[in-house]
């Protein structure tokens, strides 16, 4: 079930389902389960209908409640501005997807979001040997040491979002590869020579 909404937010594609009824398309943010066993996720709608009458803005849709799930080619723009990673509670509802009264909403936080991904990451710095921002970025995010100068990690990012965030740790003439293995295997490089950038671009 959580497989669909996870290919769009790993691929950055945007996602088009029935929902309350209505076609959408929709930017998938987040996608996790509830203390109730129940999976859901974070999205922004782009278009379509609603209860509510919205075509666009944040909803909280359950997976079990969306039909006809399927991912399409047109960029998904997450994560949008106003997007909080790892808040608890998101602050509007799909009108089907608002908490009934007979429950609280604490049954509606999201308890774990399982589109994780796997990363290593590569480095090599020019000017010094400072890693300590890099060191406790990713040990923050549970990163593992896998040889000097080489981590894994699980995230909840897109492979470009990697790169991006071990660039703003490190020092801006530093090379950094960042290949992502799992669900799918793609790479983005930073300050890499060309011949290294061809071999991955022929090989991966």
């Amino acid at each position: 079930m959580l497989g669909t909404p996870c290919d769009a937010l790993v691929k950055g594609l945007c996602l088009e389902l029935r929902y309350d009824g209505f076609s959408r398309v929709i930017e998938v943010h987040a996608v996790g389960t509830t203390q109730d066993g129940n999976s859901i996720m974070r999205v922004w709608q782009v278009r379509g209908g609603s209860n509510g009458g919205e075509r666009q803005g944040w909803k909280l849709m359950r997976l079990d409640e969306a039909f006809s799930t399927h991912v399409i080619n047109e960029k998904s723009e997450a994560p949008r501005t106003g997007y909080k990673r790892g808040d608890k509670l998101w602050p509007t509802y799909d009108a089907k997807s608002r908490p009934p009264q007979s429950h609280s909403s604490q049954s509606w936080k999201l308890q774990s979001e399982t589109c994780m991904a796997t990363f290593i990451i590569t480095y090599d710095t020019h000017k010094g040997r400072n890693y300590q921002s890099f060191y406790e970025g990713i040990k923050a995010h549970g990163g593992v040491a896998l040889a000097e100068s080489v981590w894994g990690v699980e995230l909840n990012n897109t492979v470009v979002e990697v790169r991006d965030w071990a660039k703003n740790l490190l020092d801006s003439d530093d090379t950094i590869v960042v290949f992502q293995i799992k669900p799918k295997l793609s790479w983005a490089t930073t300050n890499a020579k060309k011949p290294a950038n061809d071999w991955m671009r022929e090989n991966i």
